[in-house]
C-alpha cells in the first residue's frame, strides 16, 4: 500500500507543473477521526471482500489522497492531462496510460460529484471531480478542462458557484459528451 501512495504522489507531481503537492494534514486528520460506522467502513469493506489490503491503511491512503492541496492552475493542468488522453500538454510527457483514461473519465462521470453526479451528467454532460476545498475540474475529452475554485459547498459536497461557472462555460463552448454536435456529428 505504501508503494501505491508513492505512485499516486508521483502522478500528482507529474500532473501539477512539476511542483511538490502537500497533504493538508488538518483535513486528513479530521476525516480519519470520524467514526467508521458506515457501510463503507474499513471493517465492512474488508468483510465484504472489497478491500484486499489492510483496510485501515487503505482508508488512510485514500484520506490523504483526498487531502492534497492544489491551486487552480494545478487542477486545470490535471484536467488538461486527462482531456489530452494522459499526456501533460505543457510537457508532452505521458503521465497516465491511454487505456486508463476511459476508466478514469467514466468513474468521474458516475461518481465525481458524489450524490450530485447523476444530475451533473444530465445537465452538463462532462466528467468532473469535486473536492471538499470547493474545487471542481470538468473534462471535455480531446478539447480541454475547466477548473474552478469557489466555496461554499452544497448538500452533496460540491461547490455551488463552481458548478454554475462550469455549466455556463460548457454551454458556451458546446462541451457536452452526450451532445452529437459537441462530438463532431453534423446534422
Amino acid at each position: 500500500m505504501r508503494h501505491a501512495l508513492r505512485v499516486t504522489r508521483k502522478a500528482f507531481f507529474l500532473f501539477a507543473l512539476f511542483t511538490v503537492l502537500a497533504v493538508w494534514n488538518r483535513p486528513a486528520a479530521a476525516q480519519s477521526a470520524q467514526p467508521q460506522e458506515t457501510p463503507a467502513s474499513p471493517e465492512q469493506q474488508a468483510q465484504d471482500d472489497r478491500i484486499f489490503a489492510d483496510p485501515f491503511e487503505s482508508v488512510d491512503v485514500y484520506t490523504k489522497q483526498c487531502s492534497v492541496g492544489v491551486n487552480a492552475t494545478q487542477l486545470a493542468r490535471m484536467g488538461a492531462t486527462l482531456a489530452n488522453n494522459g499526456v501533460n500538454p505543457a510537457t508532452g510527457e505521458r503521465v497516465i496510460k491511454a487505456e486508463d483514461i476511459p476508466h478514469i473519465l467514466s468513474t468521474m462521470m458516475v461518481a465525481g460529484l458524489y450524490d450530485g453526479s447523476g444530475t451533473w451528467a444530465w445537465n452538463v454532460g462532462l466528467p468532473a471531480k469535486s473536492g471538499v476545498g470547493g474545487g471542481i475540474v470538468a473534462i471535455a475529452p480531446g478539447k480541454g478542462a475547466i477548473a474552478v475554485f469557489a466555496p461554499p459547498l452544497d448538500e452533496a459536497g460540491n461547490s455551488v458557484k463552481a458548478q454554475e461557472v462550469i455549466r455556463y462555460v460548457a454551454e458556451r463552448l458546446n462541451y457536452n459528451i452526450f451532445s452529437p454536435s459537441s462530438v463532431g456529428f453534423k446534422q
